[in-house]
């Protein structure tokens, strides 16, 4: 009898978010019944995940950490994908010789990227994937391949994850940071009155973001 009721009390335990229970289950069919009406969205695979104050930390290993706009071998690529985007600052960066380092500028919004070069002898420099170094993102016009942007409403950038919050601690959070877990990679979102109002992406790529604004 005793073991019954040890079992059963870590079974309960278990079911329970590292947050809290949801003791509510209309609730539950009720925030389920208000996903469901949204556009179904892929999911991030997530190593963990922790909630400090009204911040919402994740673990992720999700690829498109690492290449929020897609994957470019080329500038010329990403270039044609954001035409509405203008280069700022084309340097070939002294401290880490072998690199290229070129801003992509829209309003309010920039994106610092880097590339390899494989032959400085070349008439042209060619590069392997394009990287990123750091972003602000604040224009909704600048869409990830994920489909995330700016004035996105919170409850839709939730759904991205493979588990569900209870509501009162959902509507505390303002800032959702999620780290890569291979490498040095992180993206800060900030919500503002339930919408996604800016994108801060830092890697550990040792440059000043400051020098190429």
């Amino acid at each position: 009898m005793k073991l019954n009721i040890i079992i059963f009390v870590l079974s309960l335990f278990a079911a329970c978010l590292v947050v809290g229970c949801n003791n509510n289950p209309s609730q539950e069919r009720n925030n389920e019944t208000a996903q469901d009406t949204l556009h179904q969205l892929p999911k991030m695979p997530i190593s963990q995940y922790v909630v400090e104050g009204d911040s919402l930390y994740v673990l992720c290993n999700d690829w498109f950490l690492y290449y929020p706009l897609g994957e470019y071998e080329n500038l010329e690529d990403i270039e044609k994908k954001y035409p509405f985007m203008h280069t700022h600052k084309f340097d070939k960066d002294t401290t880490n010789i072998g690199y290229v380092i070129e801003t992509l500028s829209y309003k309010k919004s920039n994106v610092v990227l880097w590339f390899e070069i494989i032959d400085e002898n070349a008439d042209e420099w060619t590069s392997g994937k394009v990287e990123i170094a750091f972003a602000k993102i604040v224009e909704s016009d600048i869409s990830f391949v994920n489909g995330i942007h700016t004035s996105m409403s919170k409850q839709e950038f939730m759904t991205r994850f493979p588990f569900t919050l209870p509501s009162d601690i959902e509507d505390n959070i303002h800032i959702i940071c999620l780290q890569a877990a291979l490498d040095g990679m992180w993206h800060n979102y900030y919500f503002s009155n339930n919408k996604l109002d800016s994108i801060i992406v830092k890697t550990d790529f040792q440059i000043n973001p400051a020098n190429y604004y």
